[in-house]
């Protein structure tokens, strides 16, 4: 099972790495909270729905971004380390 988003945001902030978390899992989980959110607002669901898919979805969003970012910013920093 995986870990509650907003906790890992911190974590891989505080670390400056994400560790082995997979950029297709959590894009997909990006995607789908964004259908949850269509079909919410679709269907005539709750603000209160809305708010904690949206949170979701903006959370995973972030781990995303810091996937991509660490991704790049990882291999200068060893770079620098060796020469």
């Amino acid at each position: 099972r995986r870990p509650p988003p907003l906790p890992q945001v911190y974590a891989n902030f505080a670390n400056g790495s994400t560790g082995q978390l997979s950029l297709v899992t959590t894009a997909l989980m990006v995607a789908g909270g964004l259908v949850r959110i269509f079909t919410t607002m679709q269907e005539g669901g709750s603000s209160s729905m809305l708010m904690a898919y949206g949170l979701g979805t903006a959370t995973n969003a972030a781990m995303a971004l810091q996937i991509v970012w660490y991704a790049h910013v990882a291999p200068a920093k060893k770079k620098k380390k060796a020469e």
